[in-house]
């Protein structure tokens, strides 16, 4: 088995926004990670020595949410010291800097440079968020990013993202991630690939939902392939089913079946 660089644990899939980007607030089943299941889990990875070098602690939901959010990267960095701990957050949910110290690099999602455009695009109030990523700025100019999904509905505000957070570390990313095919795919013409690659998720990434199963693809909100339950399971049994070695065979082979096939996350090119 390849390493695996990154585990990601979705903290939960309850959100504050209703962004056109994604599909989270259709998910049927909804909660928050458990802290007592999620130390299990770590002690599971650390003695199946599986070494990642990333725990990125968000997923289809905003994380900022989790009540008891800063007791996760606490407790890997006490058990697991060497690895880097990340998040992603909307920036909608107030917290207190602190909060953002127990992680290694925060990224703040803000997905339009004008506030109509942003309103329109996350459902999400344009003003309060900036209150709170000012609120943060110490924190996010050192140790952290305002990062913008740039595709056809936010293009023309790119440049005003730019001036926006002048003085805040910025990327953007040129792409929009169809779900699975269940959304219209909004990427701009010349950010696309002409055919597929293997879906990282499959290769380098390791995703745990709220409720600890494995599916084939954190944006298949209805779990139409699910590799298992990691409090059930060994995480290498899990990786060693049937199930995952013939989807993992199938991309090698470029073979794109059942959910991957009307899927663009492979195609775009950042």
């Amino acid at each position: 088995m390849e390493p695996i660089k990154t585990i990601q644990f979705e903290l939960t899939n309850y959100c504050t926004g209703r962004c056109v980007t994604c599909n989270s607030f259709h998910s049927p089943t909804k909660g928050f990670m458990d802290l007592e299941s999620y130390k299990k889990v770590i002690t599971k990875i650390k003695f199946e020595g599986l070494d990642p070098l990333n725990f990125q602690f968000n997923g289809q939901g905003e994380a900022f949410l989790h009540p008891l959010l800063p007791e996760f990267p606490n407790y890997a960095q006490l058990q697991l010291p060497g690895v880097r701990r990340s998040i992603i957050t909307n920036g909608s949910v107030p917290r207190p800097l602190h909060d953002l110290t127990m992680f290694d690099f925060v990224e703040v999602s803000f997905n339009g440079g004008d506030e109509r455009i942003y309103n329109a695009i996350t459902k999400l109030n344009f003003q309060e968020v900036l209150k709170n990523i000012q609120s943060w700025k110490s924190f996010l100019i050192k140790s952290g990013s305002i990062h913008m999904l740039v595709f056809i509905d936010n293009v023309s505000s790119s440049e005003d993202f730019k001036k926006l957070f002048q003085d805040y570390p910025v990327s953007l990313a040129y792409k929009y991630d169809n779900q699975c095919g269940m959304l219209p795919d909004k990427t701009l013409t010349e950010w696309h690939r002409p055919y597929k690659i293997p879906c990282p998720y499959l290769f380098d990434v390791l995703y745990f939902t709220w409720d600890f199963h494995v599916p084939l693809c954190p944006h298949d909100i209805r779990r139409s392939v699910d590799f298992g339950c990691v409090l059930d399971k060994d995480i290498k049994e899990i990786l060693a089913t049937r199930l995952h070695s013939e989807t993992v065979n199938q991309h090698l082979d470029m073979e794109f079946t059942g959910i991957c096939k009307d899927c663009n996350f492979n195609t775009m090119i950042s």
